[in-house]
């Protein structure tokens, strides 16, 4: 099955990122500050409006808005490399 991304301008979406193997890393407030800082550097990167966002111990959601030529294949991509 092939199944394609669809890239809408100025849609919203919804991105979900686990940690690997579940590790709740996130129960760490500095590593929970790591992460913020990662979000602000990825957004000067490839702009986005932050919509929502829930932070747990293993995983994150974000609900983000690409703007420019951001999508969020890229932006989710630049998350996980930082």
């Amino acid at each position: 099955m092939n199944f394609r991304r669809y890239y809408i301008p100025g849609a919203a979406v919804f991105i979900t990122q686990v940690v690997q193997h579940r590790e709740p890393i996130f129960r760490n407030p500095e590593y929970l500050d790591l992460l913020k800082t990662i979000l602000r550097n990825v957004k000067e990167l490839h702009p986005f409006v932050m919509l929502g966002y829930v932070f747990l111990y293993d995983h994150f959601h974000l609900l983000i808005q690409p703007s420019g030529e951001s999508n969020f294949s890229g932006i989710a991509g630049q998350i996980r490399r930082e």
